[in-house]
């Protein structure tokens, strides 16, 4: 995989995210910025694939998403290519 596109719409308060993550040299990325800026929107968004769940919007259920993540040919990300690594807690676990 050389590029991971991602499009989003509507997931846990991000309006609109459109973004190609070229990943032909390295395949993991950290998201570091200050508070309110959708990090914690992006990461539940990942972790809704990688837990084969829809992903929402929590404040206006009703309203419509879209969670399309892609590689460079257009094939969907497999909800094993992700893991979502959570802020510190003492009791976390992970299968993968």
């Amino acid at each position: 995989m050389e590029t991971l596109k991602v499009n989003l719409r509507n997931c846990y308060g991000i309006k609109k995210l459109e973004h190609n993550f070229d990943i032909s040299e390295n395949n993991t990325y950290a998201i570091y910025a200050g508070n309110g800026v959708m990090k914690t929107s992006f990461a539940r968004t990942f972790k809704d694939l990688s837990n084969g769940e829809d992903s929402k919007d929590l404040v206006f259920p009703d309203i419509e998403t879209a969670r399309d993540i892609v590689d460079e040919n257009e094939s969907p990300l497999n909800q094993d290519q992700v893991f979502v690594m959570e802020p510190y807690r003492g009791d976390f676990e992970s299968e993968k």
